[in-house]
């Protein structure tokens, strides 16, 4: 499995648990290994100069998992040395005059980021991915994790991780290391799964506000750890059949699945495209994931239903949707352009006509001034005229201000209680939608479903009066809280 996207979505942590849940796994960094250390190694012995093998991650790990994080810091070379591993589960060596064939057959969780450092929506996953086609092709499933902006769920992991900085276990002293390991590395002779199955085995841990949070359902209930651990030890033994109506369902899908492959299929027309090429293993990660299906019901047959959950997950895994970007035209482009230049040549013939109107004005106040000291006589009438100028634009601001106290006067005056009452619901109704900006008529279908007395004018007119006071502001029918 791997896992791809962008930094800080919890990558890292997935394979942390994997970790204490896995009975056997053993952690490494794509930085930190190499093609030799995940495989074997043909080492000297400094005491008698012989020649011997030491396993790698992949290895030791048998029949276990290998966690790889940073997966796309390893070199090309380092990443074509575990292709045998992921397809055979074996480690061939033929090295200093020793031939060997090592069991490895481990599973393979790694985490990676793209090749951009985020992911890029406009692209293809196999370009954001950058990796080679025979490498992808031998994993089962390749997740796409994007950062997504979300108000609730930022919520919900801000609370999650502040319970965890919170937490402490029972048995944790001061000054203690958090573990990052398994089992595989505790430097004793005993058994531990002995030790632990000594005491009292509990299905479910205890409630913890702290460590669960809050619980939204009461028959919710959180599983032991390391019930869990001896619950997947114990479906692993397991070694169901493959029922005929399964095998049906997986060779039909397989057919579906390479001709969407080929192009056969509308796939592109709807903008998504694949994370991985679709081969004949293809075929092998269907009956795969069908197999873990029963394991984890604890059956002894694949069922169709099985079937049906490994073709779902397939389908979700195999393919990503792709944004495409808004292309103009070229038509659309020069009307925009002959657009702007008509909007500029209005703009320059208003300039030039006001200018005109400014030079007019000038010359008329020299003609009048002029006619005033030619004809003294002219001067009553003139002086007669403004008052009856200066009345007409008093008479218009009048009319002005009257029109704007109607308009208030029309919307009704509020109580304080009133206004108060108003200020809680709506709070209220912010705080339930954990939002910053609510529409007009969502909030007034609230307050009218929450209390009847408040009228239609009523809220507007609250609102205008929180607007006032800078509590508020309205913008095209939407209210947003300041």
């Amino acid at each position: 499995v791997l896992l791809i996207g962008d930094p800080s979505v919890a990558k890292s942590q997935m394979l942390r648990y994997v970790l204490y849940t896995a009975p056997r796994a053993i952690a490494t960094t794509g930085r930190g290994s190499s093609g030799v250390g995940l495989t074997a190694a043909v080492t000297t012995d400094n005491e008698t100069g012989d020649r011997r093998l030491e396993a790698g991650a992949m290895v030791l790990a048998d029949r276990g998992i290998v966690c790889i994080d940073e997966f796309d810091k390893m070199s090309d070379i380092d990443r074509t040395a575990i292709h045998e591993v992921m397809e055979q589960g074996k480690v061939t060596i033929s090295k200093a005059g020793i031939q060997a064939k090592l069991n490895a057959r481990c599973s393979v969780l790694a985490a990676a980021n793209p090749v951009y450092g985020r992911y890029d929506p406009f692209k293809t996953p196999m370009d954001n991915i950058a990796m080679q086609d025979s490498l992808l092709s031998r994993f089962d499933l390749i997740f796409v994790i994007l950062d997504t902006i979300d108000t609730e769920n930022d919520r919900t992991i801000a609370d999650h991780v502040i319970r965890m900085h919170r937490y402490r276990a029972p048995n944790e002293q001061d000054g203690d290391v958090l573990p990052f390991a398994s089992d595989v590395d505790l430097l004793t002779t005993l058994s531990q799964e002995q030790e632990n199955s000594e005491q009292e085995m509990q299905v479910y841990d205890k409630y913890d506000p702290t460590l669960h949070g809050p619980v939204r359902n009461k028959n919710q209930k959180f599983v032991n750890l390391m019930f869990m651990r001896k619950y997947i030890h114990l479906a692993k033994g397991l070694k169901p059949q493959l029922s005929k109506e399964a095998a049906d369902l997986i060779a039909e899908e397989y057919t579906k699945l390479r001709n969407v492959d080929m192009g056969e299929s509308d796939a592109e027309s709807t903008g998504m495209a694949r994370t991985q090429p679709v081969t004949a293993r293809c075929l092998e990660t269907l009956i795969r994931l069908a197999t873990a299906h029963a394991k984890a019901r604890l059956s002894n047959k694949v069922e169709s239903r099985d079937a049906m959950v490994a073709i779902e997950l397939i389908r979700y895994a195999c393919f990503q949707k792709v944004l495409e970007k808004e292309k103009k035209s070229k038509r659309k482009a020069n009307a925009d352009e002959e657009d702007d230049e008509e909007e500029e040549d209005e703009e320059e013939q208003a300039k030039k006509e006001a200018h005109k109107g400014k030079a007019r004005r000038n010359s008329a106040e020299d003609e009048t001034d002029k006619e005033e000291e030619d004809e003294p006589q002219d001067v009553d009438s003139q002086e007669s005229d403004k008052p009856a100028k200066k009345r007409l634009r008093k008479h218009t601001v009048q009319q002005s201000q009257s029109q704007s106290t109607n308009k208030s006067n029309s919307m009704p005056i509020l109580t304080s209680e009133m206004l108060k009452e108003f200020k809680s619901i709506l709070f209220k109704l912010f705080h339930k939608e954990r939002t910053q900006a609510l529409a007009m008529d969502a909030i007034v279908n609230y307050v009218k479903d929450t209390n009847t007395k408040f009228a239609q004018s009523d809220i507007k007119s609250a609102l205008n009066t929180m607007q006032d006071d800078n509590q508020v502001m309205i913008s095209d029918d939407t209210v947003f809280l300041i």
